[in-house]
């Protein structure tokens, strides 16, 4: 099994058997909070000075900006694309350099932080997801409570998680045998210092003064790592409730593209592309979305650093992975409901032969029976495919989400799954069955 070596894990095993677990978790938290809580309060001792009338001077404006950018890069470009997704090939240079920026943007060590991103997408938006809003109910109430939970709470929840290397290994095993990334994912608490002591000693050495070194403190080091983490979770938060869906016929989730949030994100926000495709280096798919990472990321290859770009397929360009299914849904007859009750036209996403999610106003208790009727398929230009109908398909409320409802399909038959695969083939369907 690709895992640290033996000496390094007995090094470890003697080092947390001083102390009991519940004193280690105790530490984490405590860990934990404080990255939560120490930026916030550095971005309210800023903004009061600032409220004074003592704003940053222009040179330690340049170190926000530096350390910003390099650091939010370090996590889209580094810990997501590369160390994530494997999305690019680099150099061991470029590797370790991207590996220490992310690590200064306080959003936790390397190897922990991909596992966490492969297990999220192993299980978006489903039970296992460690930060989805989606699991706490649907109506106002329930989506904020799921907002809340993907922003920041699920890092309490997933605080165990950060020492139990156990969990990792059938998640991270390439990440495990790295003897580079693993000594760098080891010495994190080094690069969360550095990421306070580089911009103070920046700040005092570009002007001249403590007071500098201060500004450079909170501003390159506090608020700076506040407004990277917060606009990595807002990915988190915001991209999986608010924004557009245009695969989302393909997606087996509920992530969605997010112009505000890719803006500031460096192209993270586009979310939705990149659940998609997931291991592309680029987020991008129309011409006017902006992904500056995925921009940085090329240019890097065209100096070498950075090769092996992946990319979305050609035929994604085409808008044939944009088409739309509606159906009418309808509440199976039952004692309860002796008639049929037909809602308004519905649109199905995520569809798959067990189930889909149903985007629908109506919202039913978990176990509700469901009717999908008249399944029919438009372009992503509105206009209606030349399709046959499909037979009603049975359903189940599975569980009810901010914007539908998830279901399950029952005693599906090899008709219906044969119709079910024609509605989600990437190209113009004609059935062989068809009149």
């Amino acid at each position: 099994m690709a895992e640290p070596s033996p000496e390094q894990q007995r090094r470890s095993s003697r080092r947390r058997s001083r102390l009991s677990p519940r004193t280690w978790r105790l530490i984490d938290r405590s860990a934990v909070a404080l990255v939560l809580t120490l930026p916030t309060a550095g971005v309210v001792v800023a903004l009061s000075m600032g409220a004074r009338g003592d704003w940053p001077d222009p040179a330690n404006l340049v170190v926000f900006a530096i350390l910003w950018a390099s650091t939010l890069l370090g996590i889209e470009a580094g810990y997501h694309r590369y160390f994530s997704h494997a999305s690019f090939k680099t150099g061991a240079v470029f590797e370790v350099v991207l590996a220490l920026l992310g690590s200064m943007a306080f959003q936790g060590p390397v190897v922990w932080w991909a596992a966490m991103h492969r297990r999220h997408h192993r299980h978006a938006d489903d039970e296992g997801d460690p930060h989805s809003p989606q699991l706490r109910g649907g109506g106002l109430r329930g989506t904020l409570r799921g907002l809340w939970d993907a922003h920041m709470a699920w890092l309490f929840q997933e605080v165990d998680s950060i020492s139990r290397k156990s969990r990792w290994a059938d998640l991270v095993p390439d990440l495990l045998a790295n003897r580079r990334i693993w000594w760098v994912h080891r010495r994190y608490p080094h690069w969360l210092a550095l990421g306070l002591l580089l911009p103070a000693g920046l700040g005092g050495m570009l002007t001249g003064s403590g007071h500098g070194a201060l500004m450079g403190l909170l501003w390159g080091g506090l608020v700076r790592i506040f407004v990277v983490n917060h606009t990595i979770w807002a990915v988190n938060s915001i991209c999986h409730v608010h924004g557009r869906r245009p695969f989302a016929l393909h997606a087996r989730d509920r992530s969605t593209n997010n112009a505000w949030v890719a803006w500031l994100s460096f192209g993270a926000g586009w979310h939705h592309n990149h659940h998609v495709f997931p291991g592309s280096a680029t987020t991008r798919i129309e011409w006017w979305q902006l992904d500056v990472s995925g921009l940085v990321l090329a240019a890097l290859a065209r100096l070498g650093i950075t090769w092996d770009l992946r990319t979305p397929p050609a035929s994604v360009r085409e808008g044939l992975w944009s088409r739309r299914v509606f159906t009418r849904l309808e509440v199976e007859p039952s004692a309860a409901a002796p008639a049929p009750v037909t809602t308004a036209v519905a649109e199905v996403t995520a569809l798959r032969s067990h189930g889909a999610f149903v985007e629908t106003t109506a919202s039913w208790p978990v176990g509700t029976p469901l009717v999908l009727r008249d399944l029919r398929a438009r372009d992503r230009r509105g206009q209606p495919e030349r399709m046959v109908d499909m037979l009603p398909l049975h359903a189940v409320v599975e569980r009810v989400a901010p914007g539908g409802l998830k279901v399950r399909f029952e005693g599906v038959s090899k008709d219906a799954r044969a119709s079910i695969a024609a509605l989600r083939q990437r190209h113009r369907v004609r059935a062989p069955y068809e009149p």
